[in-house]
Formats: C-alpha cells, structure tokens, sequence
C-alpha cells in the first residue's frame, strides 16, 4: 500500500468554502448598508441642528433670523434653508443628493430623503430622527 499525500484543494471543497463566504456576504452587504445609511442621515442630523443652534444664537444677539449662517457641505445631503429666514420663522432642509448614496439606499429612499427642523424645534418627518 502505497500512501498518497495530498496537495491543495479539490473542487468540491472549493465549491463549497466559495458558496459559504457568498452566504456570508450576502447576509453581511445589507446590514452594512443599512449601518452606513444611519450614519449618514444622523451626520444630516448633526448638520441641521449645528445650523438651528446658529440660527437661535444669532437671534439671541439680533432681532430677527439670519440667511447668511454658513452650511458645511455633506456628500450625501444637500442642505438649504427654505424659505429663507424670516424675522420670526426659519426652516433648515437637508435632501438627499440626487444619485448619491443615501437617495439609493433601498431603505431610506421613501421616508428619509428629506429632513427638516424648524424655529420651534420641530423635526420632520418625525420618524427619522
């Protein structure tokens, strides 16, 4: 009797590891992009509520609202003040760019591509955030 020894894998063991790491991705894909589409919409969040402290800062030292409060830019949200601020009312508006990431995201693109926040702290639509 002669031993044989063997080398490397056969094709049945290659098969079956590739078909349990396409399982593991296939469960592991969504979850990280659902992970990466609250991190993105809270950084939207963080933003519009940086701007509404600005916005209630100026007015503490002025008599009316400012438009002239500067936004920082966010790859995934576009951020705008709509309409412009008034001497008693403002409303900051973050939407999801067009194309990006967020605005494809499966989950988020029919109820958070669109946030907003107004003079009276109200946050909107009330289940994103």
């Amino acid at each position: 009797m002669s031993l044989r020894r063997k080398r490397g894998f056969t094709l049945i063991e290659l098969v079956i590891a590739l078909g349990i790491v396409g399982l593991l991705a296939a469960i592991a894909y969504p979850a990280y992009t659902s992970h990466m589409g609250k991190g993105r919409r809270a950084a939207a969040k963080a933003e519009l509520m940086r701007l509404a402290l600005a916005e209630e800062k100026w007015r503490a030292n002025h008599s009316t609202y400012s438009d002239a409060i500067a936004t920082t830019a966010l790859d995934d949200y576009t951020i705008s003040f709509t309409p412009a601020p008034t001497d008693t009312s403002f409303s900051i508006v973050a939407t999801a760019t067009p194309g990006g990431a967020q605005a494809d995201d499966a989950e988020d693109s029919t109820s958070c591509t669109t946030l907003s926040i107004d003079e009276s702290g109200n946050k909107f639509p009330s289940d994103c955030w």
